[in-house]
């Protein structure tokens, strides 16, 4: 998703903001850090749900569902359309680590969609302060 958008945005020349400079221009705005002393990575290894604190843990069905088999073949079907949710979710976003003025911070960054969600903002981005921590 964010190759297509990439694309998307070159192609068009929309004047995209890439998602790096967003995370970089969100930490120095959170930190009054000046850019040139702003060093920044990608964290591809971290997926965006778990920084953010909302990873899912795969619950067990009850053993009731879990005797019955139409029951059964229910819960696992919503399970995986809550996995499926979870994926484009994670799609939509991009993990930095960033540092500098003292302070480092996991961002999960990403760009805006609209109001009805039928589209993205590519001119601007949006982050958000992960709550898992920097090493």
């Amino acid at each position: 998703m964010r190759r297509l958008a990439a694309a998307l945005c070159l192609f068009l020349a929309l004047g995209c903001e890439r998602l790096s400079t967003g995370a970089r221009e969100d930490f120095g705005r959170r930190y009054s850090c000046p850019d040139d002393r702003i060093t920044w990575k990608p964290r591809d290894d971290l997926p965006a749900d778990e920084v953010m604190g909302l990873r899912m843990l795969e619950p067990r069905p009850p053993p009731a569902v879990q005797q019955d088999p139409g029951r059964f073949a229910k819960w696992q079907a919503d399970r995986a359309q809550d996995r499926a949710r979870m994926a484009h979710f994670n799609d939509a976003y991009q993990v930095f680590e960033v540092s500098g003025c003292g302070h480092t911070d996991i961002l999960a960054c990403r760009h805006p969609t609209s109001p009805d969600g039928r589209g993205t903002y590519p001119g601007r981005v949006s982050c958000q302060i992960g709550t898992l921590r920097a090493p």
